[in-house]
């Protein structure tokens, strides 16, 4: 499954379950974000999607 779905499916369910707009808006920034990051690792299936991407992403937002 594409990446992009899950995360689409994510921000709809949490739109369901009443968060709040700011919320959302900040799942949205952040997963978008880990998103462009992973296309650029070449993961844009869920199953690419490993313990070490994420851990590299992770580490690239403590920087900033």
């Amino acid at each position: 499954m594409l990446l992009k779905f899950v995360i689409k499916d994510f921000l709809d369910d949490r739109r369901f379950n009443n968060l709040s707009k700011q919320s959302i808006s900040s799942y949205e920034n952040t997963l978008n974000d880990f998103h462009a990051f992973c296309v650029l690792q070449e993961g844009v299936n869920i199953e690419d999607i490993t313990a070490d991407i994420t851990k590299s992403y992770l580490m690239g937002c403590r920087k900033t």
